[in-house]
């Protein structure tokens, strides 16, 4: 409605004017025109100033980029350590404004250790990273190495398994992981109980500091239900 009230507005102003001569000289046209483009620069120009400074907060924070890098930590200063990181080596400065912890409490660089692993966040600004937090674990923090045996089962209980591998006919124990699966041959889920020495098996889990840990063990040998 309010549109159709708008138009009809625009509509009465456009008869006025055809009954009005035309009267304007070019004169009259550039100087109106030369005062629109003024007006219009000048608002322009307020705009802008307005907004100057939240365009640079803007500009500020696109340049300063967020980032982290995890690595075992190769030599400790008083006032530095170096990571070594899949990306190279790193020295992180560790001064007043770095918070470092240490298996979760507050510690100093007293308490950081060589072959001990850290995790470094901070900020990049114009191409130099500055650390705002140094978190240090005693323990190592690479990720577990995938890894897949095969072998004959030699013992079997909740918590570990051991066997013959195949592939330099050693004993091999393995840790069970509380949520490890235990398969048929057609990967069919089937109790731990149903497994006897001596069967072909595949182990699938990861190997970390602390040893091979199986996540999926496999028979290569059809089971029988009945048993």
């Amino acid at each position: 409605m309010k549109k159709t009230k708008f138009l009809g507005s625009i509509l009465g102003v456009v008869l006025l004017l055809s009954t009005v001569p035309m009267v304007f000289s070019a004169e009259d046209v550039a100087s109106e025109s030369g005062k629109t483009t003024q007006e219009l620069k000048k608002r322009i120009e307020k705009v802008v100033e307005e907004k100057k400074q939240e365009v640079n907060e803007v500009v500020a924070k696109l340049s300063t980029k967020k980032r982290g890098f995890v690595g075992r930590i190769d030599r400790v200063s008083s006032e530095t350590i170096t990571l070594e990181t899949h990306k190279g080596v790193l020295i992180v400065p560790l001064s007043e404004d770095v918070s470092v912890t240490k298996d979760g409490k507050d510690a100093t660089i007293d308490d950081i250790a060589v072959d001990e692993w850290a995790i470094t966040l901070g900020v990049e600004e114009n191409g130099t990273f500055e650390p705002r937090f140094v978190l240090v674990s005693s323990k190592t923090l690479r990720p577990p190495e995938p890894i897949v045996l095969l072998g004959t089962l030699k013992s079997l209980t909740s918590k570990e398994l051991v066997i013959i591998s195949r592939s330099d006919s050693k004993e091999q124990p393995i840790t069970v992981a509380k949520s490890a699966l235990f398969e048929d041959s057609d990967g069919t889920e089937i109790d731990s109980d149903m497994f006897d020495v001596d069967l072909t098996v595949l182990v699938t889990g990861f190997q970390d500091e602390d040893g091979i840990t199986g996540t999926t063990i496999r028979s290569l040998a059809p089971l029988s239900e009945e048993k």
